[in-house]
């Protein structure tokens, strides 16, 4: 009979094995999205040769079902159908600001502008990024101990800051700082879709249109998705309906029988018991 993995790491410290499959997974996904993208640069020359979506898409299912292996056969995986009755109110609650943010770039007069890299940009983004912190992170911190708080937080947390490495390349520091918080709202907006669904695939797609308006329609977004214009008041206004959605997104995702909903949906993604810490 063959042994069955122990994953004692996972059950002690579930955060301090989401930031370890964090790092692997970043380093993991870039690296052969990178390998990959170059080689089909041959075939494909009019997409870049960092970004190309067919790399880009088959690193994510690859690092998604590597995930799985780990974790067989207690891990359901993360493309499962569990739930979507209360997912639909987070989406519906980010079409609202989806919209806003549409009319906002329209009375600005900002014209299409969406190019083939760009979008490629925004795909990367959408399904890679994801991919590592919340296909990665968010389950093994609801594996045991089911802590709704850790993984929403801690998951979203480092998703926010490692938006503040764009300063590197160019965009402007104010912006940066700015854009580590939002990421980090938007990651907890992100990251409730995935709570509630139990489908990676709903923040993979709301994440890659996020981008596309973002890289596609804002002039002060570049086609690798760096802000390299000031903060003006504008800006400002607009981030304070991110605000808005974040508070309702929290405010959704904490009511009790929400929880309890959440936690109906990761009792069947883990088949192993659990210590609901986060329950109360």
């Amino acid at each position: 009979m063959k042994k069955k993995r122990q994953h004692k790491l996972s059950d002690k410290l579930p955060v301090l094995a989401a930031f370890i499959f964090c790092i692997i997974g970043v380093l993991g996904t870039q690296l052969v999205s990178w390998v990959l993208s170059r080689v089909l640069h041959f075939a494909m020359p009019f997409v870049s040769a960092d970004t190309n979506p067919i790399a880009v898409l088959g690193v994510g299912v690859l690092a998604l079902f590597l995930y799985k292996l780990w974790y067989k056969p207690e891990y359901t995986g993360a493309v499962v159908y569990s739930e979507y009755r209360k997912v639909w109110v987070v989406v519906a609650a980010y079409a609202v600001f989806f919209i806003y943010e549409i009319i906002c770039l329209v009375m600005e007069h900002e014209t299409y502008r969406l190019t083939v890299n760009g979008f490629c940009t925004a795909l990367y983004a959408g399904v890679l990024e994801e991919t590592v912190y919340r296909g990665f992170m968010i389950p093994v911190m609801m594996r045991k101990k089911r802590n709704i708080a850790a993984a929403l937080f801690v998951s979203s947390g480092v998703f926010g800051l490692v938006h503040g490495t764009n300063i590197f390349v160019g965009a402007d520091p104010l912006h940066t700082l700015i854009q580590v918080v939002t990421s980090f709202m938007l990651g907890i907006v992100l990251g409730g879709m995935f709570l509630f669904s139990g489908n990676i695939i709903v923040p993979i797609a709301i994440h890659t249109i996020h981008d596309i308006l973002a890289i596609g329609v804002q002039s002060a977004v570049t086609e690798e998705g760096v802000v390299t214009a000031s903060v003006t008041v504008q800006t400002l206004i607009e981030d304070a309906a991110l605000v808005l959605l974040f508070a309702f997104v929290i405010y959704f995702i904490f009511n009790r029988k929400n929880k309890e909903a959440i936690h109906s949906v990761w009792d069947k993604k883990w088949k192993i018991d659990s210590d609901k810490t986060d329950f109360a």
